[in-house]
């Protein structure tokens, strides 16, 4: 397959050839989800690392007792275009698209949300990664070991070994105090953030409560409240299904009458990362002449790979997967990841060298790449995913309500 890229990192990346039929989409550090916190870190006098989001800044050039920051995950802006009518309250309020992190996965942009830094800063790449200490691919927010699913057998690793600091606790010692945060979370996830910021919730009108609830309290506030829809029901059954529909529509209007009943409140609504159905599952352990060429499983995401390979078949690998999977995929090596900036700009984790592998195997189509392991459960089967290079899966809204 010919086909051409030209590339400039700090103003995203634009392709030709048979890849634009792909609607590829790469991140763009200048306008992008990482602007969201450091615009709110800036207005609250923090010091930041990142420029903010323009139009948040001028929205921000008010003072607020409160600043809402909800977080829908899985909404991108396609998702919201296929799925709500021009004039529903939040395409109305959508002031622009922004580019998602690289990977556009819950784990990579909700950390860059929570944090403040790109995934290259944080190191927290995506579901599973591969953490030397324990030889095991290890789900990040859970845990657990990705393909068995049971207990990692360490203590909280990735916390452990990739803390950081967070925006909540940025504001309040940059105010000392006087701004109190908080963090809406469901009570069934487990989440990187610091106990005295959580208050769980178990619906979305529970959400919704608690948060009318914070925001009515006299004293400053900044709050992060994450919803964790439509993506958990684009996953199951497709993000143009009729169920993510009408639930988007129910998301349309219980926001609209929040947000009515809200005074002195700069309400910031966006997303972590898009969508895009996918249709197959491609299991690299199937086709034996690649499987061949792989030191161990793959990690990080099925739409964004980290892949190892065994010394001195770099060039055997490469051709063999272009073959196989060239179609679905583009694939860099780890050298063209740094030199591309993908995970974004910043001074690099120390783990991040170990995460990435000697490639990057990104999706461009429609598919999953997938490895099976002897006497594991079989992966969990999705009908909608996220974190590859397409344009559904990068792009995400931008909406600012001023109460």
């Amino acid at each position: 397959m010919e086909f051409f890229i030209v590339i400039n990192c700090t103003k995203g990346l634009f392709f030709g050839g048979d890849f634009m039929k792909s609607k590829m989409a790469f991140p763009d550090y200048n306008n992008c989800i990482l602007g969201i916190p450091n615009s709110i870190m800036g207005y609250y006098g923090t010091k930041t690392t990142h420029p903010g989001a323009a139009l948040l800044d001028s929205a921000l050039a008010g003072e607020y007792k409160n600043v809402l920051f909800m977080i829908y995950d899985g909404m991108g802006t396609a998702m919201m275009d296929d799925n709500l009518p021009e004039d529903s309250f939040l395409r109305k309020n959508t002031t622009t698209k922004l580019s998602s992190v690289f990977p556009p996965t819950t784990v990579a942009a909700c950390t860059s949300y929570y944090s403040g830094q790109s995934p290259y800063e944080h190191g927290w790449l995506g579901w599973a990664l591969y953490f030397n200490e324990y030889d095991k691919q290890i789900e990040v927010f859970t845990d657990k070991e990705y393909f068995s699913r049971l207990p990692s057998g360490g203590n909280n690793i990735a916390n452990t070994l990739m803390p950081f600091t967070t925006i909540y606790s940025k504001i309040e010692k940059a105010t000392s105090g006087k701004v109190k945060t908080y963090s809406l979370y469901p009570v069934s996830f487990a989440r990187p953030a610091e106990p005295e910021t959580v208050i769980g919730y178990d619906t979305y009108d529970d959400m919704l409560a608690k948060t009318k609830d914070l925001c009515l309290r006299n004293h400053q506030k900044f709050i992060i409240a994450y919803y964790p829809q439509p993506d958990g029901m684009a996953h199951k059954l497709g993000c143009r299904s009729d169920e993510v529909k009408s639930l988007l529509m129910d998301m349309d209007a219980k926001t609209k009458a929040f947000c009515e009943d809200l005074n002195d409140t700069l309400v910031i609504i966006s997303a972590d990362h898009g969508h895009i159905d996918v249709y197959k599952d491609v299991f690299l352990n199937e086709i034996q002449e690649l499987d061949e060429c792989l030191l161990r499983p793959p990690s990080i995401e099925p739409r964004a790979a980290s892949i190892f390979i065994k010394p001195g078949m770099e060039d055997r690998f490469t051709e063999l997967f272009n073959k196989h999977l060239g179609d679905d995929f583009l694939l860099f090596s780890k050298q063209k990841v740094f030199d591309m900036n993908l995970f974004g700009p910043g001074e690099g984790h120390l783990k991040f060298n170990e995460f990435m592998g000697d490639f990057l195997a990104a999706a461009t189509g429609n598919a999953l790449l997938r490895y099976r392991l002897p006497n594991s459960p079989e992966p969990v089967k999705f009908l909608s995913h996220h974190a590859g290079m397409t344009a559904a899966e990068m792009y995400v809204p931008l909406i600012i309500i001023e109460t």
